[in-house]
């Protein structure tokens, strides 16, 4: 996320290789057969449309930013949530899953054993029954 405040270069070595990274991030779920190349390569087009990269850049600066603003880094939020958290994520610390109590009281957290950050594609099925069950219940 610190790699991100940085202006212009993050998008620029996203860019690199014809999006060599994205094919990077998604690697893992191409083996597993989770993604096809023709997906990641969906992925790619839609990050090389005009503005895209740096919207979806732009989220990570923003984030990161609202830190150090002096503001609270959210308000509390009192509705039923769901957090569904690959066991396996790379790219997020598994304390992240469960925020304070005094932010999301009404908080449930769904582990999914041997899925990654894109827990969704790597474990669908799971992810839909959790989903279900969680929105059925509220």
């Amino acid at each position: 996320m610190f790699f991100f405040q940085i202006p212009a270069l993050p998008e620029r070595l996203i860019r690199a290789g014809d999006f060599r990274s994205v094919a990077r991030a998604f690697r893992g779920l191409v083996m597993r057969g989770r993604l096809s190349e023709e997906d990641v390569r969906r992925y790619a087009d839609a990050l090389g449309q005009p503005g895209a990269l740096t919207a979806a850049v732009n989220y990570y600066r923003a984030a990161v930013r609202r830190l150090f603003s002096g503001l609270p880094p959210f308000q509390p939020v009192e509705a039923e949530t769901q957090v569904i958290w690959g066991q396996r994520d790379h790219f997020l610390k598994q304390e992240l899953a469960e925020p304070s109590e005094k932010w999301v009281p009404k908080l449930r957290v769904d582990r999914v054993e041997g899925a990654n950050h894109f827990v969704q594609m790597d474990a669908p099925d799971q992810v839909n029954a959790l989903l279900l069950e969680h929105l059925g219940a509220g």
